[in-house]
């Protein structure tokens, strides 16, 4: 409006060829913006610092929460506006959750000793977001009180049977095997137009026995994450989780001529790998464990 108002207002007067001179009226269009954006700041501002108030007063996180946005709308709308941001740094301490992690073993069995260590080996620090803090120690001294525990919940730990599959199959293959001299009936060598003898690759059939050995074996982790009011029982949320590490492996040995063996065993060893120890795998499947762990606070 304002800019329309600029360019109209060199034009004038306007008469017109009867001579009736055209009426305009202007407004103060910078003024009005200024106004409105003032109260629209005000609204933010004095709906936030009410509900700071009452987050305060309740030790309401969600309310402290709520009270900052719109602290920060009024902040946004007018670039200092009175003391919102520092009501803003007030509503964001309030708002803060602390959740401090630990590891449960309620898998009533074997786990490695450094599972757990390997567990909450994790920079915790990685974790936080602009609201929720994670720590793994809790004689942490940087937080004044925990809000919350985060307890991985061990359940099971499955580890398969060592399983071997013995499988023979026989191969066969047509390769080279020399030349021979090409004859007519009477069985004289025929030669090419140059006078050299005219030759003919010679095939045969050759065969090979294999014996494929097949290895596998699975290790699944299961647990569940469950969110807990600090220091109660009192559980909020509890998500399954589930993890799982294979082993595979497949080797051949064979008798007979090489030559025969197809195409696909060519990338195969010719001995099977070693079963890995249980908690070689176990320790594997506690860092797929993390790193769902991991993801699943981030999110939060």
């Amino acid at each position: 409006m304002a800019r329309r108002q600029a360019k109209v207002e060199p034009l004038l007067p306007l008469i017109s060829k009867e001579g009736y001179e055209g009426y305009f009226e202007f407004v103060d269009a910078y003024a009005i913006k200024k106004e409105a954006s003032s109260n629209i700041a005000e609204y933010y501002y004095s709906h936030g610092e009410v509900l700071l108030s009452s987050a305060t007063e309740e030790n309401s996180k969600d309310k402290a929460r709520q009270a900052y946005n719109l602290l920060k709308d009024a902040e946004d709308k007018i670039d200092g506006y009175k003391d919102s941001y520092s009501l803003m740094k007030t509503a964001h301490e309030l708002g803060k959750r602390h959740y401090l992690i630990e590891v449960a073993n309620r898998t009533n069995g074997y786990i490695p000793a450094t599972l757990e260590r390997d567990l909450l080996a994790l920079d915790a620090t990685r974790l936080n977001t602009f609201w929720n803090k994670y720590y793994t120690d809790s004689n942490n001294t940087t937080v004044e009180k925990f809000d919350r525990n985060v307890e991985l919940e061990l359940v099971d730990i499955l580890v398969s049977p060592e399983r071997e599959e013995i499988r023979r199959n026989s191969n066969e293959a047509k390769v080279e095997d020399g030349f021979k001299f090409v004859r007519d009936k009477k069985g004289k060598v025929l030669r090419d137009t140059l006078g050299k003898k005219i030759k003919k690759k010679k095939f045969k059939k050759v065969y090979a026995e294999v014996t494929e050995i097949h290895r596998n074996k699975a290790v699944t982790v299961n647990a569940n994450l469950n969110f807990y009011d600090y220091g109660t029982t009192n559980i909020i949320s509890s998500r399954p989780l589930s993890v799982e590490v294979t082993f595979q492996d497949k080797s051949r040995t064979f008798s007979g001529d090489k030559r025969a063996l197809c195409g696909s065993y060519a990338s195969w060893k010719p001995y099977p790998a070693a079963f890995p120890h249980d908690d070689v795998m176990i320790a594997d499947a506690g860092y797929k464990l993390k790193d769902d762990l991991k993801s699943l606070l981030y999110r939060n």
